[in-house]
């Protein structure tokens, strides 16, 4: 027998054998077991991808400065801001999640004292929620039909907010539902501490 036969002899053999093998009761649960192992890999990898595809689609990093909001400089220049940090929140007002957080939001903005609220709808002003159809003040604003500027920071899930300084650079940006006033507080004094420290 050649050599390139035996080994066409060989694999088609040993392909018999482990099609048996994985046929029998015992080879079957091993078969299942490996299934499994390469079933889990794959959700793994499929829940990464995800995760890290939502965490792409949100296009605002820390320390980076966005880019000037048209409408809230016009905002600005009526209401001159009462604190040196603001907090951007993205939100759909009709959801649940968007509306606790936002209220809440604005009770640990009160504690903390350390930063003015803007939120920013994509709806339509007349199809927002009774909460966001607020007067402005120098603390706190609401703008309605903002797509533009979701689009421009591929926000895709909401609630999501920002928390940046005076000029314009992130400090913070999350889940307000991750956050409370003693964190609020913390972030602006270590970002406070860290400026000082880059002087």
């Amino acid at each position: 027998m050649s050599k390139n036969l035996y080994k066409i002899w060989f694999y088609l053999d040993f392909r018999q054998k482990w099609c048996n093998f994985a046929l029998s009761k015992r080879g079957f649960e091993q078969s299942r077991t490996q299934m499994m192992k390469l079933l889990a890999k794959h959700i793994l990898i499929a829940i990464f991808a995800s995760v890290a595809t939502t965490a792409v689609a949100q296009h605002i990093a820390i320390g980076e400065r966005i880019a000037r909001i048209k409408e809230i400089k016009e905002y600005r220049k009526q209401h001159k801001a009462e604190h040196q940090y603001q907090y951007i929140g993205f939100v759909h007002t009709t959801s649940i999640p968007s509306a606790i957080t936002s209220e809440d939001l604005l009770g640990m903005a009160d504690s903390a004292d350390v930063m003015d609220v803007i939120f920013l709808s994509k709806e339509s002003l007349d199809l927002t929620a009774d909460w966001f159809k607020r007067d402005a003040d120098n603390r706190t604003a609401t703008f309605a039909e903002m797509k533009h500027i979701f689009k421009r920071y591929g926000i895709e899930y909401v609630p999501y907010g920002v928390i940046t300084d005076s000029r314009r650079r992130v400090v913070w940006a999350g889940n307000p539902e991750l956050l409370t006033t003693a964190k609020i507080k913390n972030i602006v004094e270590n970002h406070k501490s860290l400026c000082r420290s880059q002087r």
